[in-house]
C-alpha cells in the first residue's frame, strides 16, 4: 500500500484498476475508476457490501457532472446553489458506468461535486468522476478520522491519498432524487432537509 500526494501518480493507479482511500469533505472514503468492472468489484468485496447497493460518485466540477449525467433545469438550479458540497443527487446516467455497481437497474447514479479541493482536483486530473464510498465495512461505523479506518481496509487497498488537509463534516452527504416535480430525500446528512426543500420551492 502506497501513501501518495501526487495526483498524476494516483490517476495512473486508478487507470490500472487499483483502489484507494481518499479524504472527502464528509468522511474518509474508498475510491476507484467507476468504469472499471474489476476495480468496482474489489471495493464491494473489500467492504463486504451487497452489490445491489450502487457506489456513489464525486466530481470535480458541475461541468464534469453534466458530461456524465442528465439533470433537469430545476435540479440544476438547486444543485448549483449547494455545490460544491455534501449534497448527492440520484439521476439518470449518460455514461457507460459499471452496471450493476455504479448504475442501478434504472440506469441512475448517485453523484455530487465535492468541496474538498484536492479531491476535486483529483477528479479533474482523472477527467472522470470517481467512486467515493465510506471507508468502512458494510454496516460498521463510517470513519471521521483516518485513524478510525479498519486496518483490514487499509491492507486491502493499493494506495492512500494523503491530502495536505482534511475538514470532515462528520456526517455523510444528503441524498436527494426528483420524481416529476417532487423532491425525495433518500438519506439525511450534512445539509438539512429544510434548507434544501426551501430552496427547491424557489427554483
Amino acid at each position: 500500500m502506497k501513501q501518495l500526494f501526487d495526483l498524476k501518480s494516483i490517476v495512473c493507479l486508478l487507470n490500472q484498476d487499483k483502489i484507494g482511500i481518499i479524504p472527502t469533505e464528509t468522511l474518509w472514503g474508498l475510491t476507484c475508476n467507476p468504469f472499471s468492472q474489476s476495480a468496482v468489484q474489489k471495493i464491494f468485496f473489500l467492504k463486504k457490501r451487497p452489490n445491489i447497493k450502487p457506489l456513489p460518485l464525486v466530481a470535480g466540477s458541475l461541468e464534469q457532472v453534466l458530461e456524465h449525467v442528465n439533470l433537469s433545469q430545476k435540479m440544476l438550479n438547486l444543485v448549483a446553489h449547494f455545490w460544491p458540497g455534501p449534497l448527492s443527487v440520484v439521476t439518470t446516467s449518460l455514461a457507460d458506468f459499471v452496471k450493476p455497481g455504479i448504475k442501478n437497474e434504472y440506469n441512475e447514479v448517485c453523484i455530487r461535486v465535492t468541496s474538498h479541493s484536492e479531491l476535486a482536483n483529483l477528479c479533474l486530473e482523472a477527467k472522470i468522476p470517481l467512486v467515493a464510498t465510506s471507508a468502512n465495512l458494510s454496516g460498521k461505523k463510517s470513519p471521521k478520522q483516518f485513524e478510525e479506518i479498519d486496518p483490514f481496509l487499509i491492507k486491502g487497498v493499493d494506495f492512500v491519498f494523503r491530502s495536505s488537509y482534511s475538514y470532515p463534516l462528520n456526517a455523510p452527504s444528503t441524498i436527494i432524487k426528483a420524481e416529476k416535480n417532487h423532491l425525495l430525500f433518500l438519506r439525511l446528512g450534512a445539509i438539512s432537509k429544510e434548507e434544501i426543500f426551501a430552496y427547491w420551492q424557489k427554483v
